[in-house]
């Protein structure tokens, strides 16, 4: 039987589609279930805080308000923010990785920052096609995910950051080692068979 071969592409666009299908179903049916026991999805009510966050970051969207402008508290734009939010408690992150890193390094740093992690978690199972790969992808795809209630992953070095360097190189070490140079030239031949 024939498998059907598609691009690393057209792979990448039909594992992001299933995914959104999966997560606007999933999303569906724990709105329905906490409807039913009088609750609502907002993720444990930041969600409330966001448009202040974002409108704050479009003030400034090309170069954003500089590293830690929108996650180190006492910054001008935490100290400002946080005093509209102050019956909320001392809300010091815009609990959104991608409002944060809007905010701080405007839209050239978002896609520096996302980019990568985008090819990580997106094409780079399909191209390189490892376990290693996949392990990468996915603990990529995970700080994708958390980033949507999550501010920790931002421009700082963290464990997650650390993590996905080391599963990045160790995918690549061991795609290099199942196609690199001398795997690709076959078995060596014994000079003394012929």
């Amino acid at each position: 039987m024939n498998r059907l071969r598609l691009p690393d592409v057209i792979k990448s666009m039909l594992t992001l589609v299933t995914l959104l299908i999966s997560g606007a179903v999933a999303a569906a049916a724990g709105s329905l279930a906490l409807s039913l026991i009088g609750k609502d999805l907002t993720l444990s009510g930041r969600t409330q805080f966001w448009p202040a966050w974002f409108a704050r970051a479009l003030e400034s969207p090309i170069l954003g308000f500089g590293p830690g402008a929108f996650t180190i508290g006492g910054s001008p734009v935490v100290v400002d923010l946080s005093a509209r939010f102050e019956s909320f408690g001392y809300i010091v992150t815009p609990h959104n990785m991608f409002i944060a890193v809007l905010g701080e390094v405007g839209i050239a740093g978002v896609l520096a920052f996302f980019l990568p992690l985008l090819y990580l978690a997106l094409l780079m199972p399909y191209r390189l096609a490892t376990r290693e790969a996949l392990f990468a992808g996915a603990l990529a795809f995970v700080l994708l995910i958390s980033g949507i209630d999550e501010t920790r992953e931002t421009l700082g070095l963290s464990i997650n950051t650390l993590l996905s360097f080391l599963f990045y190189t160790i995918a690549l070490r061991s795609s290099n080692e199942t196609t690199g140079p001398v795997a690709q030239a076959g078995p060596a031949v014994d000079a003394g068979a012929y």
